[in-house]
């Protein structure tokens, strides 16, 4: 069973009225290989949005056998989804 698990940060409106919550990084665990494909794909449908509005691409990083952050990133083109093996070194896209 996969598990996916979302860290949320609320961001203040420039008219400082409101708040909403803006998720910037998921992690990614899944326990068979059949998972993988799609909980990655929910993951980053999930922060399409806020990508979108930053205008920033999502890195796709495996962080150990059966791990995987999907983070937003200024590093990755808007637009584009990179996948990374380990602390972000050489993308695979």
């Amino acid at each position: 069973m996969a598990e996916i698990s979302a860290v949320s940060h609320a961001h203040k409106h420039c008219e400082g009225k409101s708040e909403t919550e803006v998720t910037k990084h998921i992690e990614v665990a899944v326990q068979k290989r059949q998972e993988l494909d799609d909980a990655l794909h929910k993951a980053v449908d999930v922060l399409m949005p806020a990508a979108r509005k930053q205008r920033v691409g999502i890195s796709v990083t495996r962080i150990d056998v059966g791990r995987y952050a999907i983070t937003l990133s200024r590093d990755v083109p808007y637009g584009t989804t990179m996948q990374f093996w380990e602390a972000a070194d050489s993308p695979t896209a």
